[in-house]
């Protein structure tokens, strides 16, 4: 599955779900951010936590795979891979989240706004 242009139509096939790519300066692959509209409804129903957890080598690409998790790991609200984990990927990646999904700022950490 490394043919990207397969991959892309794959996870474009619902028409609710979003996904965006995130490409350098010469349009090399950076990361994908995916989310369906059952992940975006699962996280407008439980806004308030938000667990994240990566998991490495699950592709040849050896790109790792975030996973955005609700409440205590039941439910995913999103998901990306990423080429760099640098701070720009990861914000990058989060401000998409942000931007898709209004009810973020409903999130909290220990009883207090979390900035993401």
């Amino acid at each position: 599955m490394n043919d990207l242009k397969e991959v892309l139509n794959i996870l474009q096939e619902d028409p609710n779900s979003y996904v965006e790519i995130m490409t350098d300066e010469v349009n090399t692959l950076q990361g994908i951010y995916f989310q369906t509209h059952q992940m975006k409804r699962c996280f407008s129903n439980y806004p308030e936590l938000l667990l994240p957890d990566a998991t490495y080598k699950l592709n040849n690409l050896r790109m790792p795979l975030y996973i955005l998790m609700e409440i205590d790991g039941n439910f995913v609200a999103c998901t990306f891979i990423l080429q760099h984990e640098n701070s720009i990927s990861i914000s990058y990646m989060l401000n998409i989240f942000k931007k898709q999904n209004l009810l973020w700022t409903r999130t909290r950490f220990w009883g207090e706004e979390i900035t993401i």
